[in-house]
């Protein structure tokens, strides 16, 4: 419904939270809706993002010493050569496998804002239901006409 009132356009949404409509009524808590909607898949997205680059860290750390393994196994490389290089490369490993810890922090820190950003678009959606009933109580009141119930 889109009605003219004084010089402030108001327009209804409905917005479908959980199989519950929502009726936005104001365009401000259209935008903050989508606002909310963005920074949680942004932020999810970042999350997902992290864990996979620590993982591929990890990986990628292993996939190396097996390789310098198969390389000694097969006489590529001569045992003293061998041991040159895994005094070598366990410093990379361990440098490695630092970045990936530090990887792997900043994956559950990305996590636990997601769920906070959840939270937080759950709880302004659960609000905007109540507004919204609010609204259509004192709508049916001027009209004297039983509320829906949303």
């Amino acid at each position: 419904m889109n009605t003219l009132m004084g010089t402030v356009h108001i327009t209804e949404t409905v917005v479908p939270v959980a199989g519950v409509p929502i009726i936005l009524e104001n365009t401000e808590e259209e935008r903050t809706s989508k606002k909310l909607r963005k920074r949680e898949l942004v932020t999810t997205g970042f999350a997902t993002l992290a864990t996979v680059h620590a993982g591929h860290n990890i990986a990628r750390s292993l996939r190396k010493r097996k390789e310098r393994n198969k390389q000694l196994r097969e006489g590529e490389i001569s045992l003293k050569e061998a041991h040159k290089e895994r005094v070598k490369n366990n410093v990379k490993d361990v440098a490695s496998l630092g970045i990936a810890t530090l990887t792997i922090k900043n994956a559950i820190e990305e996590w636990n804002e997601a769920a906070k950003h959840r939270q937080e678009t759950s709880s302004f959606k659960r609000e905007s239901r109540y507004r919204a009933q609010k609204r259509a109580e004192r709508r049916a009141r001027s009209l004297s006409v039983p509320p829906p119930r949303i």
